[in-house]
């Protein structure tokens, strides 16, 4: 998602995010602050407890420091599908993603 990229918009089915809070936080830091302009829809799926560290609990961290880094109301959309799982969610997630990243076009 950076300011040279040709794309608008980036959909995150379930995605892994394995980096430890400090590179996680050096990466959105390192963010230039013209990708607010752009559109971000991420999916999180339900591990359960065993998971959650590594998944559901990141996502949110990562959905966070957006929030924080932009002074603005930001197009980054963070979706729960408490129901599915990893296998279960880039179906609707990815229905659910388009819907989110081509409204008001």
């Amino acid at each position: 998602m950076d300011k040279s990229s040709i794309f608008d918009a980036y959909l995150a089915n379930d995605p892994s995010m394995l980096w430890d809070e400090t590179t996680m936080e050096h990466k959105v830091d390192s963010i230039s602050t013209e990708i607010f302009n752009k559109r971000l829809y991420i999916s999180t799926a339900n591990q359960e407890e065993r998971r959650f560290e590594k998944n559901k609990k990141r996502h949110d961290h990562f959905y966070d420091l957006f929030q924080k880094k932009s002074n603005e109301v930001i197009s980054v959309k963070l979706a729960s599908f408490d129901n599915e799982n990893h296998r279960s969610i880039p179906l609707m997630a990815l229905y659910e993603g388009l819907k989110y990243l081509n409204q008001d076009y």
